[in-house]
């Protein structure tokens, strides 16, 4: 048996509650064990102290008091588990919204640069003509890019 074991008999033999067998074991481990012994002690007037506490007189309306503090409590923990679904979906949503918008500016600035850097460098009439007059075969591709820096 251990030590934690024995405190538990201990606590077991203050209260009166082990069979004459173990109140003997109990008592010749007290003998030899001074922590035991220490507690049994500390046990002993622990149960002094509360006999000697005098009966506490209580207002009549102390229960219902209690009961409709309870009841306060548990009305605002409702209130606050109705709104927990909407807020969280509430910033899910607005999460999710800062998202799609930084993506949408991340891709209309890349693609309005590149747009801007083409539109600079290109003059409409001569650089149609010249990518035109260099093919002997015209795609799709030319005629769009033709028409485009048109």
């Amino acid at each position: 048996m251990n030590h934690k074991d024995m405190l538990m008999l201990v606590s077991m033999y203050c209260d009166n509650e082990l069979s004459q067998d173990k109140k003997l074991v109990v008592e010749s481990h007290l003998h030899t064990c001074e922590e035991c012994r220490q507690f049994a002690e500390s046990i002993k007037l622990v149960r002094n102290e509360i006999k000697e506490l005098t009966q506490l007189d209580l207002p009549q309306t102390f229960t219902s008091n209690v009961v409709h503090s309870i009841r306060q409590s548990d009305v605002q923990s409702e209130i606050w588990l109705n709104i927990e679904p909407s807020a969280r979906n509430t910033f899910f949503a607005i999460a999710v919204s800062v998202v799609i918008l930084f993506l949408l500016s991340s891709i209309f600035n890349s693609n309005g640069d590149a747009m801007e850097q083409s539109w600079s460098s290109i003059t409409a009439d001569s650089t149609a003509t010249q990518v035109i007059l260099q093919q002997d075969e015209i795609t799709k591709n030319d005629l769009l890019y033709a028409v485009i820096s048109k």
